[in-house]
Order: C-alpha cells, then sequence, then structure tokens
C-alpha cells in the first residue's frame, strides 16, 4: 500500500502524466540486510495504440544517507560549540585575572559556530533548502559592524579597514546572508593585502537598489579571474578551500536576487561588488536547482 513505485505507476495511469515518487526497499544478502532508498519516475506512453509505463528507477541511498548525516552533523556540532561560546562569556565576565585568554576563548568559539553555521548554510543552499528571514538594518551600522569584528580576527594583521563613502539608508534584507556575503569578500580582501596596506569598504545608492564594495589595492592574475567563481578554485593551495567567492555568487544572486561582480585592473586595485534590491521580496526568491562544478 506505501510502495512509491507502485504508487507511482498507479497514479501515473490515472492521471496519465509523469509521476515521481520514492521507493524504500529492504535488501537481504548472503551476509548481512540492508536497504535501498529509490527515486522512481513512471511515465505513460503510446506505442501503436497500446498504452504502457516508462518505469525509470534511480538509487538515491548515498544522497539520501548524506542529507540525514549532514543534519545531524550541524545540530550536534553547533549544539556543542555553542555550549564552549557560552562557557567561555561565562569566564570572560566573572574572572578579570584571565582576561585575555578568556576574550581569545569567546572569538575562537564564536568563529566556529560561524563557520559551521557557513558550511550549512552553503549545503541548503545548494539544495534549494535555505530558508531567508528578512529584516531592517542600517548600512551604515552593518558596515562599522564588520569593520570591527575583522579588525579583531587574524586575517587583518597589521592591515587597516577603513569604511568610505557610505550611503546611510535603510533596507530590508536577510542580515545573516548579506554579512556572510560582504564577510567573505572583506577575509579575501584582507588576506590579499599586503602587511601595513588598507581595505575600503563601502555602499552607494542606485535607485531602487545599494551597491556594496569591498577594495584592495592588489591586482589579481588574468588565470586567477577567469576562474574566480568555481566551487573549487582555489589560490590558497589547500584542500577544501576555494567555496568562499562561489558561495558569494550562490547566495547574493539566488537568495538575495542582486548581481556579484568584481573588476581586477591598474590602477584601481581589486574591487568586488554586490549589488541588492533595497526590499528583499521574498516571492522573488527561485529555489536554487543543483549547482555545477564549473558554475
Amino acid at each position: 500500500v506505501t510502495c512509491g513505485a507502485v504508487n507511482a505507476i498507479l497514479e501515473s495511469q490515472t492521471q496519465k502524466t509523469q509521476v515521481v515518487r520514492e521507493c524504500r526497499i529492504q535488501t537481504k544478502g548472503d551476509s548481512d540486510s540492508g536497504a535501498m532508498d529509490l527515486r522512481v519516475a513512471a511515465t505513460p506512453i503510446e506505442v501503436e495504440g497500446e498504452a504502457f509505463i516508462v518505469l525509470a528507477i534511480e538509487d538515491v541511498s548515498d544522497s539520501n544517507r548524506m542529507s540525514v548525516l549532514q543534519r545531524v552533523f550541524f545540530h550536534d556540532v553547533l549544539n556543542t560549540a555553542g555550549c564552549i561560546s557560552g562557557y567561555a562569556d561565562y569566564l570572560a565576565r566573572q574572572h578579570e585575572a584571565v582576561d585575555e585568554i578568556s576574550e581569545l576563548l569567546v572569538r575562537l568559539s564564536d568563529q566556529l559556530v560561524e563557520e559551521i553555521n557557513a558550511q550549512r548554510d552553503l549545503v541548503l543552499a545548494e539544495t534549494g533548502d535555505l530558508q531567508l528571514q528578512v529584516d531592517m538594518l542600517t548600512t551604515k551600522q552593518l558596515l562599522d559592524d564588520l569593520r570591527g569584528q575583522y579588525l579583531k580576527s587574524p586575517v587583518a594583521g597589521d592591515r587597516s579597514i577603513e569604511v568610505r563613502n557610505v550611503w546611510g539608508g535603510v533596507i530590508w534584507t536577510d542580515q545573516r546572508i548579506l554579512r556572510r556575503i560582504l564577510g567573505n569578500m572583506l577575509k579575501n580582501a584582507l588576506e590579499a593585502t599586503a602587511a601595513g596596506g588598507t581595505v575600503a569598504i563601502g555602499c552607494s545608492e542606485e535607485g531602487d537598489r545599494v551597491a556594496f564594495t569591498v577594495r584592495n589595492a592588489e591586482v589579481m592574475p588574468a588565470e586567477v579571474q577567469l576562474q574566480m567563481f568555481q566551487r573549487s578554485f582555489t589560490t590558497k593551495g589547500q584542500t577544501g578551500r576555494g567555496i568562499g567567492t562561489y558561495s558569494m555568487k550562490l547566495l547574493g544572486e539566488r537568495y538575495l536576487h542582486g548581481k556579484v561582480s568584481f573588476v581586477s585592473r591598474e590602477p584601481d586595485g581589486t574591487v568586488f561588488t554586490l549589488t541588492i534590491p533595497k526590499v528583499l521580496r521574498l516571492e522573488a526568491v527561485k529555489p536554487a536547482p543543483p549547482a555545477s562544478a564549473g558554475e
């Protein structure tokens, strides 16, 4: 009665259209038993006046299993990291003798939580399951907060961050996602800037949209520019890196309904720009299709 394959066939016969269902099958082997998760598509066709059903079966066991593991991982690790952050905050407030260590512990634990959240949001964004929350925020306060946050980060080193040419207006968007995109831009700019250099952040009004910019003095090689938004491309030579600029594009364009771009040339240096509507309308946000490696 509950078999997805049987129901797909019966519904396809009745509705005269393709029907897709999931089907779970318990398996038995010589050594052990197991299970399969299948996606079944039943499609009606007619051949020389006779009605047939074409049944296509796809094994989705691995992707379903990975989805479950990811949900469990993010839930458990976030809970643990949240506890670390809570205890560190308590230590920082109660024990003045260890102020420096306490503040470092708070900062590192907050960073851990943020990195885990960033990976979770990226996974959800790629599958089209990321949920947005529209809030009101002022652009000046947002950029000041980002400056203060990243000045405390090790990536800032001996570099400075300046807030320049800010349109001080109010926008309605997903603040968490916007901070993540601009934070990635700012982090990349700081990493590309030599000690003693300066990174500038700002924003300007463009009709019913607002453009955020992050500028540094370095110019990227042409081969780097051509591969900038590919998912696995990285200039750092480290396994597992290279999703920062990819996530900017994914989150900024598919979810904030904006445009992410950059220019890198003499004498301007490198400028990354995120242009988004002043008011994000959730009905305009389309579910993300599966991302390809070269997108």
